[in-house]
């Protein structure tokens, strides 16, 4: 008897507190925590958004399902469900986009194309977080996106980037006017113009992260274009973000065929980054799905068939 009970307190070193003296400890613990967090309120909202928060003291089962209701991924990448910029009081600054400035950046004029572009910004920086509502800024940024000068293409790129950090997750509802207008800007000759367009790519993936780029077909329709240098600068964008993009859609494996036919690419260099993003989107695609686009391959110069060269790709 006298074993049993030394194994049980060591098992339970807490066995012999009385009820008020666990919760008495209980509140001490807690009133430590809150104190902690209110001295530092960026510390809090960092601790919070990482998930790094009170979920780790609770039940595994329990946190892990509250992760998924969330959106967090423990060990991984943290799905933008949550940003700080979501628990923040928000501007509309669609009063302030009216028609005359909507007419003025679609004007002949460089010079007041590029004062309009100077006034979104101006509206940006004085609002910092805003609403959802943009009016007919959308389709009027169309026009310098592509403009004729480059300074006004980058400029633009930069308002779009502004335009998603500002609306944080909300970003979401314009994801089809932008991303594939920006995806298109990749293909520019001017290596200044392709860098904006990545800086506004990484923008967007930070508060909506991969799965729309993939779910809306965003990035299967970009590498079926012809331009060797979009796809070499879409591939490198891919390499870097696929590694921490957690679980996606089922509408991943759209982007199989077109890695098979970068494969076959003139550019060597498309070539070989097709070579890496294609391992990366093999740890999330099935073997079956693989083996059903590579059969379209063409496998020049030798005689491995396409279930051959699945498995030593696998391999």
């Amino acid at each position: 008897q006298q074993l049993e009970g030394m194994r049980t307190q060591i098992e339970d070193p807490y066995q012999h507190l009385t009820k008020l003296d666990a919760i008495k400890m209980l509140k001490e613990k807690d009133q430590h925590i809150h104190t902690q967090m209110e001295s530092n309120a960026e510390f809090n909202i960092n601790w919070w958004v990482s998930g790094e928060s009170l979920l780790a003291c609770k039940d595994p089962k329990m946190a892990e399902k509250e992760d998924k209701e969330s959106g967090l991924v423990r060990g991984g990448t943290a799905v933008a469900a949550v940003s700080p910029v979501d628990l923040m009081a928000k501007v509309d600054i669609s009063g302030e986009l009216k028609a005359d400035l909507m007419k003025e950046l679609g004007d002949k004029k460089v010079k007041i194309r590029g004062e309009a572009l100077q006034k979104v910004q101006a509206i940006l920086a004085s609002a910092k977080i805003i609403q959802p509502s943009l009016g007919e800024l959308p389709e009027a940024l169309k026009w310098t996106l592509w403009d004729s000068n480059k300074n006004l293409v980058v400029t633009t790129l930069g308002i779009i980037s502004s335009l998603a950090t500002a609306m944080g997750s909300d970003c979401s509802k314009f994801s089809k006017a932008f991303i594939p207008r920006v995806l298109r800007v990749l293909a520019d000759s001017k290596p200044q113009v392709r860098q904006a367009a990545i800086s506004c790519l990484n923008a967007w993936h930070a508060e909506i992260t991969l799965v729309p780029f993939i779910e809306q077909e965003f990035i299967s329709s970009a590498l079926a274009t012809k331009s060797p240098i979009l796809k070499m600068e879409l591939l490198t964008w891919l390499e870097d973000k696929l590694p921490t993009a957690g679980e996606l859609p089922p509408k991943l494996s759209l982007i199989v065929p077109h890695l098979f036919s970068c494969l076959e690419d003139r550019s060597s260099d498309v070539r070989k980054k097709a070579q890496i993003v294609l391992s990366l989107v093999m740890a999330k695609v099935d073997y079956n799905t693989m083996l059903q686009h590579a059969d379209k391959l063409k496998v020049q110069q030798t005689k491995i068939t396409s279930p051959e060269l699945i498995l030593v790709l696998y391999v």
